[in-house]
Protein backbone atom coordinates (compact mmCIF):
# COMPACT_ATOMS: atom_id res chain seq x y z
CA UNK A 1 0.00 0.00 0.00
CA UNK A 2 2.82 2.53 0.97
CA UNK A 3 4.23 1.57 -2.34
CA UNK A 4 1.50 1.95 -4.19
CA UNK A 5 0.63 5.31 -2.55
CA UNK A 6 3.90 6.95 -3.24
CA UNK A 7 3.73 6.13 -6.90
CA UNK A 8 -0.07 7.44 -6.99
CA UNK A 9 1.20 10.72 -5.42
CA UNK A 10 3.91 10.66 -7.87
CA UNK A 11 1.83 10.61 -10.64
CA UNK A 12 -1.09 13.06 -9.39
CA UNK A 13 1.54 15.89 -8.99
CA UNK A 14 3.16 15.17 -12.62
CA UNK A 15 0.05 14.16 -15.02
CA UNK A 16 0.23 16.27 -17.80
CA UNK A 17 -3.07 18.39 -18.98
CA UNK A 18 -3.99 15.92 -21.76
CA UNK A 19 -3.90 13.17 -18.84
CA UNK A 20 -6.65 15.00 -17.49
CA UNK A 21 -9.04 15.40 -20.82
CA UNK A 22 -11.19 12.51 -21.58
CA UNK A 23 -9.08 9.05 -23.03
CA UNK A 24 -9.04 6.07 -24.92
CA UNK A 25 -12.01 3.94 -24.72
CA UNK A 26 -9.44 0.96 -25.03
CA UNK A 27 -7.55 2.29 -21.97
CA UNK A 28 -4.29 3.76 -21.10
CA UNK A 29 -1.80 2.33 -23.96
CA UNK A 30 1.22 1.84 -21.70
CA UNK A 31 -1.07 0.17 -19.01
CA UNK A 32 -2.03 -2.11 -22.19
CA UNK A 33 1.61 -2.74 -23.15
CA UNK A 34 2.22 -3.50 -19.47
CA UNK A 35 -0.55 -6.16 -19.79
CA UNK A 36 0.49 -7.27 -23.21
CA UNK A 37 3.96 -8.18 -21.91
CA UNK A 38 2.91 -9.81 -18.79
CA UNK A 39 0.49 -11.50 -20.35
CA UNK A 40 3.00 -13.14 -22.85
CA UNK A 41 5.86 -13.66 -20.08
CA UNK A 42 3.38 -15.28 -17.23
CA UNK A 43 1.03 -16.58 -19.11
CA UNK A 44 2.06 -17.80 -22.40
CA UNK A 45 -0.68 -15.61 -23.76
CA UNK A 46 -0.58 -14.24 -27.01
CA UNK A 47 -1.27 -10.50 -26.87
CA UNK A 48 -0.19 -7.27 -28.29
CA UNK A 49 -1.71 -3.58 -26.60
CA UNK A 50 -4.14 -3.18 -29.55
CA UNK A 51 -5.96 -6.15 -28.80
CA UNK A 52 -6.46 -5.25 -24.81
CA UNK A 53 -9.38 -3.14 -23.86
CA UNK A 54 -9.12 -1.98 -19.93
CA UNK A 55 -12.37 -2.48 -17.97
CA UNK A 56 -13.67 -1.39 -14.72
CA UNK A 57 -12.63 -4.92 -13.15
CA UNK A 58 -13.82 -8.28 -14.74
CA UNK A 59 -17.45 -8.15 -13.77
CA UNK A 60 -17.57 -4.94 -16.49
CA UNK A 61 -15.79 -7.36 -18.88
CA UNK A 62 -18.74 -9.88 -18.60
CA UNK A 63 -21.36 -7.44 -19.09
CA UNK A 64 -20.00 -5.64 -22.06
CA UNK A 65 -19.60 -8.91 -23.73
CA UNK A 66 -23.45 -10.07 -23.38
CA UNK A 67 -23.78 -7.31 -25.34
CA UNK A 68 -22.44 -10.20 -28.65
CA UNK A 69 -25.69 -12.49 -27.34
CA UNK A 70 -28.42 -11.99 -29.57
CA UNK A 71 -32.00 -12.17 -28.09
CA UNK A 72 -32.60 -15.87 -30.06
CA UNK A 73 -28.66 -16.37 -28.42
CA UNK A 74 -27.35 -18.01 -25.69
CA UNK A 75 -24.62 -18.29 -23.43
CA UNK A 76 -22.95 -21.66 -22.18
CA UNK A 77 -22.30 -21.85 -18.65
CA UNK A 78 -20.51 -24.59 -16.30
CA UNK A 79 -22.13 -26.19 -13.71
CA UNK A 80 -21.65 -25.29 -10.95
CA UNK A 81 -20.67 -21.50 -11.72
CA UNK A 82 -19.06 -18.35 -10.23
CA UNK A 83 -22.51 -16.32 -8.22
CA UNK A 84 -20.85 -13.43 -9.98
CA UNK A 85 -21.20 -14.40 -13.85
CA UNK A 86 -24.37 -15.80 -13.29
CA UNK A 87 -25.75 -12.18 -11.73
CA UNK A 88 -24.16 -10.58 -14.46
CA UNK A 89 -25.71 -12.98 -17.31
CA UNK A 90 -29.15 -12.68 -15.64
CA UNK A 91 -28.88 -8.90 -15.27
CA UNK A 92 -28.14 -8.51 -18.65
CA UNK A 93 -31.04 -10.60 -19.97
CA UNK A 94 -28.50 -13.21 -21.05
CA UNK A 95 -29.96 -16.40 -21.90
CA UNK A 96 -27.60 -19.79 -19.99
CA UNK A 97 -27.56 -23.35 -21.21
CA UNK A 98 -25.47 -25.59 -18.25
CA UNK A 99 -22.68 -27.71 -18.60
CA UNK A 100 -22.13 -30.40 -16.61
CA UNK A 101 -18.85 -30.85 -14.85
CA UNK A 102 -16.88 -34.23 -13.71
CA UNK A 103 -13.26 -34.53 -12.14
CA UNK A 104 -11.47 -32.71 -15.51
CA UNK A 105 -14.01 -29.81 -15.59
CA UNK A 106 -16.54 -29.28 -18.69
CA UNK A 107 -17.72 -32.50 -20.17
CA UNK A 108 -17.06 -31.50 -23.69
CA UNK A 109 -18.10 -34.48 -25.10
CA UNK A 110 -21.60 -32.76 -23.94
CA UNK A 111 -21.56 -29.95 -25.76
CA UNK A 112 -24.79 -29.04 -27.57
CA UNK A 113 -26.85 -28.42 -30.54
CA UNK A 114 -27.62 -25.63 -31.43
CA UNK A 115 -24.48 -23.90 -30.38
CA UNK A 116 -24.24 -20.75 -28.32
CA UNK A 117 -22.70 -17.51 -29.08
CA UNK A 118 -20.57 -17.18 -25.92
CA UNK A 119 -18.84 -20.47 -24.01
CA UNK A 120 -17.53 -19.22 -20.23
CA UNK A 121 -15.25 -21.49 -18.85
CA UNK A 122 -12.20 -21.09 -15.97
CA UNK A 123 -9.95 -23.68 -17.43
CA UNK A 124 -6.78 -22.95 -15.08
CA UNK A 125 -8.71 -23.13 -12.04
CA UNK A 126 -12.23 -23.61 -12.19
CA UNK A 127 -14.75 -21.66 -9.48
CA UNK A 128 -15.95 -23.26 -7.29
CA UNK A 129 -14.66 -26.96 -8.09
CA UNK A 130 -11.01 -26.09 -8.14
CA UNK A 131 -10.20 -28.52 -11.16
CA UNK A 132 -8.25 -27.96 -14.34
CA UNK A 133 -9.16 -28.14 -18.17
CA UNK A 134 -7.13 -30.98 -19.60
CA UNK A 135 -5.36 -29.69 -23.13
CA UNK A 136 -7.13 -32.54 -25.15
CA UNK A 137 -10.74 -31.02 -23.56
CA UNK A 138 -9.26 -27.47 -24.64
CA UNK A 139 -8.52 -28.12 -27.86
CA UNK A 140 -12.06 -30.07 -28.39
CA UNK A 141 -14.02 -27.00 -26.99
CA UNK A 142 -11.80 -24.71 -29.66
CA UNK A 143 -12.86 -26.79 -32.30
CA UNK A 144 -16.31 -26.29 -30.98
CA UNK A 145 -15.92 -23.02 -31.25
CA UNK A 146 -14.77 -22.69 -34.66
CA UNK A 147 -17.11 -25.17 -36.45
CA UNK A 148 -20.07 -22.95 -34.89
CA UNK A 149 -18.53 -19.64 -34.63
CA UNK A 150 -18.70 -19.09 -31.47
CA UNK A 151 -16.34 -17.43 -28.77
CA UNK A 152 -15.20 -19.24 -25.10
CA UNK A 153 -14.57 -16.61 -22.56
CA UNK A 154 -11.49 -17.42 -20.62
CA UNK A 155 -11.82 -16.46 -17.33
CA UNK A 156 -8.58 -16.39 -15.69
CA UNK A 157 -9.48 -14.89 -12.31
CA UNK A 158 -6.65 -16.22 -10.42
CA UNK A 159 -4.07 -17.78 -12.23
CA UNK A 160 -1.28 -15.85 -9.98
CA UNK A 161 -2.07 -17.70 -7.07
CA UNK A 162 -1.17 -21.41 -8.59
CA UNK A 163 1.01 -22.93 -5.52
CA UNK A 164 1.83 -26.04 -6.46
CA UNK A 165 3.12 -27.92 -9.88
CA UNK A 166 4.14 -26.13 -13.29
CA UNK A 167 1.94 -22.72 -14.25
CA UNK A 168 -0.89 -23.28 -16.93
CA UNK A 169 -0.84 -21.82 -20.18
CA UNK A 170 -3.81 -19.65 -21.04
CA UNK A 171 -6.08 -20.79 -23.13
CA UNK A 172 -6.05 -18.18 -25.31
CA UNK A 173 -2.61 -19.33 -26.76
CA UNK A 174 -4.38 -22.23 -28.46
CA UNK A 175 -6.32 -19.80 -30.22
CA UNK A 176 -6.61 -16.00 -30.07
CA UNK A 177 -9.22 -15.32 -32.84
CA UNK A 178 -11.67 -17.79 -30.85
CA UNK A 179 -10.75 -17.10 -27.41
CA UNK A 180 -11.45 -14.00 -25.53
CA UNK A 181 -9.16 -13.41 -22.48
CA UNK A 182 -10.82 -11.75 -19.31
CA UNK A 183 -8.21 -10.87 -16.51
CA UNK A 184 -8.66 -8.68 -13.82
CA UNK A 185 -6.13 -7.06 -10.59
CA UNK A 186 -8.94 -7.70 -7.62
CA UNK A 187 -7.52 -10.63 -6.83
CA UNK A 188 -3.82 -9.89 -6.71
CA UNK A 189 -3.84 -6.48 -5.48
CA UNK A 190 -7.46 -4.99 -4.22
CA UNK A 191 -10.86 -5.50 -5.21
CA UNK A 192 -11.30 -1.57 -4.96
CA UNK A 193 -8.88 -0.56 -7.36
CA UNK A 194 -11.50 -1.80 -10.46
CA UNK A 195 -9.19 -2.28 -13.17
CA UNK A 196 -9.69 -5.17 -15.18
CA UNK A 197 -8.85 -5.98 -18.80
CA UNK A 198 -9.81 -8.37 -22.19
CA UNK A 199 -7.77 -9.73 -24.41
CA UNK A 200 -9.97 -9.34 -27.38
CA UNK A 201 -9.69 -11.62 -31.07
CA UNK A 202 -9.13 -8.83 -33.61
CA UNK A 203 -12.81 -9.10 -35.47
CA UNK A 204 -14.26 -7.56 -32.03
CA UNK A 205 -11.83 -4.92 -30.74
CA UNK A 206 -13.69 -1.98 -32.41
CA UNK A 207 -17.15 -3.21 -31.28
CA UNK A 208 -16.24 -3.97 -27.88
CA UNK A 209 -14.40 -0.10 -27.64
CA UNK A 210 -18.01 1.33 -28.97
CA UNK A 211 -19.57 -0.95 -26.06
CA UNK A 212 -17.30 0.24 -23.18
CA UNK A 213 -17.47 3.90 -24.71
CA UNK A 214 -21.39 3.55 -24.28
CA UNK A 215 -20.88 2.72 -21.29
CA UNK A 216 -18.90 4.84 -19.72
CA UNK A 217 -16.39 6.78 -22.20
CA UNK A 218 -12.96 5.22 -20.40
CA UNK A 219 -12.10 3.67 -16.87
CA UNK A 220 -10.12 6.53 -14.51
CA UNK A 221 -7.14 7.26 -15.48
CA UNK A 222 -4.88 8.18 -12.45
CA UNK A 223 -5.54 4.51 -11.07
CA UNK A 224 -4.49 3.13 -14.81
CA UNK A 225 -1.00 5.30 -14.88
CA UNK A 226 -0.41 4.43 -11.40
CA UNK A 227 -0.94 0.69 -12.20
CA UNK A 228 1.61 1.02 -15.22
CA UNK A 229 4.34 2.46 -13.05
CA UNK A 230 3.46 -0.66 -10.48
CA UNK A 231 3.64 -3.44 -13.27
CA UNK A 232 6.82 -1.33 -14.91
CA UNK A 233 8.90 -1.13 -11.98
CA UNK A 234 8.69 -4.90 -10.71
CA UNK A 235 6.80 -4.58 -7.65
CA UNK A 236 3.56 -6.35 -8.92
CA UNK A 237 5.36 -9.86 -9.74
CA UNK A 238 7.31 -8.91 -6.53
CA UNK A 239 4.12 -8.59 -4.69
CA UNK A 240 2.46 -11.73 -6.38
CA UNK A 241 5.63 -13.69 -5.07
CA UNK A 242 5.82 -12.85 -1.50
CA UNK A 243 2.06 -13.45 -1.66
CA UNK A 244 2.85 -17.41 -2.47
CA UNK A 245 5.57 -17.44 0.03
CA UNK A 246 3.51 -16.16 2.64
CA UNK A 247 0.82 -18.59 1.75
CA UNK A 248 3.24 -21.65 1.60
CA UNK A 249 4.70 -20.45 4.91
CA UNK A 250 1.53 -20.76 6.59
CA UNK A 251 0.27 -23.93 5.09
CA UNK A 252 3.41 -25.80 5.93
Amino acid sequence: IKKWAQLYHNIALDVTETKMDYQDSFGDYGLRTQISLYLNRARGACTQPENILITNGAAQSFSLLCQLVPPDGYALVENPLSYGILHTLESNHVHMKPIKLDEQGMVTSALPDPPPTLIFTTPSHQFPTGVILPIKRRIELIRYAKRHNAYIVEDDYDSEFRFDGDPIQSMQYLDSERVIYVGTFSKTLMPALRIGYMVLPNFLCWQMKEAKFVADLHSPILEQLTLTKFIESGLFEYHVRKMRKLYLKKRN
